[in-house]
């Protein structure tokens, strides 16, 4: 009887060890995705960003060719 009390528990605590570990990886997989999905925002911003600063380049330069060609008719 205390034989099988024992064994009993020491299953208890393998279960309870094994639901743990899974706890800790399920946490750290959800972290991951988490860094991951943020580094991907990040680099997503800077592009956005970088795109931004092209387009209002584009439309300055194409103000000025504007200009001077206004100027070359006048």
């Amino acid at each position: 009887m205390y034989l099988k009390l024992l064994i009993s528990e020491s299953v208890k605590m393998a279960k309870k060890e094994d639901i743990r570990k899974l706890e800790e990886n399920w946490k750290s997989l959800h972290q991951e995705d988490r860094d991951r999905e943020e580094q991907e925002s990040l680099q997503n911003s800077k592009t956005k960003q970088k795109d931004g600063l092209k387009d209002s380049n584009k439309k300055f330069r194409n103000k000025i060719q504007d200009d001077k060609k206004l100027k070359s008719r006048s």
